[in-house]
């Protein structure tokens, strides 16, 4: 619980060279919940996590960031019910994409992004983006989803867009290879209408060439 230090993230991980688990937290209240560091050898398993809510599942002490991807090798969810982590009640991005690394990559499924823990329900929504990636030059290796239906991420509820890319570089591919598969996006986990305020993929200022391959409902 950050209230105290809202200003601080709750947990920063920079761990060169080794594996890190996290898991079975709640995390809220702070300026971000989660921060990855690191280089692409830094592997990084976020797991079965309520990041914005309390463990009861309720939204008291709100955060600004669910988790800010700032390097490292990343995993958050598995597509197991163990590894699920409900990333809600933020009031700006449930996942913030900004550095990956050289030889990593992100990779995000089996998650409610936006949605009460039931995955039914949008009344702990993020305030901006359940996903959001900025950058002013290439981050390659983004995965969201998968062809299974357990590494689906349910991305429901959100204040704005559901996922927005965003990429202000004016040569290179800044999102090389990011693929988005198999998600629900704007569904709520049983298939019925849930939405996001904005829209379901935005891909917004994409000055430089990025090819983004993306399927789903």
């Amino acid at each position: 619980d950050g209230q105290l230090v809202s200003v601080a993230p709750g947990l920063v991980i920079n761990a060169p060279g080794a594996t890190v688990l996290v898991a079975g937290l709640s995390i809220h209240g702070f300026a971000t919940g989660i921060v990855t560091q690191g280089p692409g050898d830094a592997n990084y398993q976020i797991m079965g996590n309520y990041l914005g809510l309390r463990a009861d599942g309720l939204q008291l002490n709100g955060q600004g960031v669910g988790v800010s991807i700032q390097g490292g090798n990343t995993r958050i969810g598995d597509g197991t019910a163990f590894g699920m982590n409900v990333i809600s009640g933020n009031s700006q991005q449930g996942i913030s994409i900004q550095s990956i690394p050289a030889l990593a990559s992100l990779l995000v499924q089996g998650n409610l992004i936006g949605t009460t823990p039931s995955g039914l329900a949008a009344a702990l929504s993020n305030g901006m983006q359940g996903i959001g990636a900025s950058t002013p030059s290439a981050i390659a290796g983004i995965v969201i989803g998968g062809n299974l239906p357990d590494q689906r991420n349910v991305i429901s509820g959100n204040g704005e867009d559901g996922i927005r890319f965003h990429c202000t570089a004016v040569t290179g591919n800044c999102f090389d290879g990011a693929r988005i598969s198999g998600n629900f996006i704007g569904p709520a986990a049983d298939g019925s209408p849930l939405g996001n305020q904005g829209n379901g993929i935005h891909l917004s200022a994409m000055d430089a060439e990025s090819p983004v391959c993306a399927d789903g409902q």
